[in-house]
């Protein structure tokens, strides 16, 4: 795992996209942070039970993080309405909702928690936590956000030559924040957690 990523984990305590958020400002590090983001494995969304919260928070409680804890509930969850795909520029995707001069704090904090926002539970992958209060305003966020407005966050991530891997992806990757809002809408409604994971799905 790269220094980069590394500190998009952690220089912002349980609120790294915040972070990005304030370093895609500085338009330094930010734009090698969302490439180096983008080369990593498929981004995924995992609503869990109360059962699935509580064998993933028991999971925790070692010395290191059981990736294949992830690698069962994702087996177990693919193909159902608990599982939604973010694709491989989830990176830049998580840098567009954070990015933006917001008059609602609220709404912006929301959309930071939609991916890398949530709280860490694993310092070598990506396995971010979102608490069921939350999830409720995530969702509602989402249903705030209009095409336009994606899109224009969408270009201003992408301006950098570093990112070229999503140049030109904006219009497909507004569809899939529709298929993201309608699973964390189902996810709040029901009351679950949300678990956001990029880790490959095959042991090494």
């Amino acid at each position: 795992m790269t220094a980069g990523i590394m500190m998009a984990y952690h220089c912002d305590g349980r609120q790294p996209a915040g972070c990005i958020g304030r370093l895609l400002a500085a338009l330094g590090a930010a734009p090698p942070l969302r490439m180096l983001m983008d080369q990593s494995p498929v981004g995924t969304l995992l609503a869990l039970s109360r059962e699935d919260a509580r064998a993933v928070f028991a999971a925790t409680r070692g010395s290191a993080f059981p990736i294949d804890c992830v690698r069962q509930l994702i087996a177990r969850l693919s193909g159902t309405d608990r599982e939604q795909s973010v694709g491989d520029c989830w990176g830049s995707l998580d840098a567009s909702l954070a990015v933006g001069d917001e008059e609602s704090q609220e709404r912006q904090f929301a959309l930071q928690n939609c991916l890398l926002g949530g709280r860490s539970l694993a310092d070598d992958a990506v396995v971010k936590f979102v608490r069921p209060d939350l999830v409720m305003h995530v969702g509602r966020a989402l249903e705030t956000l209009t095409r336009e407005e994606f899109l224009r966050r969408w270009e201003r991530v992408g301006s950098h030559p570093s990112s070229q891997s999503s140049a030109g992806r904006g219009p497909e990757y507004w569809e899939i924040v529709g298929q993201i809002r309608g699973f964390y809408e189902l996810a709040g409604q029901r009351g679950e957690a949300v678990l956001f994971v990029a880790i490959s799905r095959d042991p090494q």
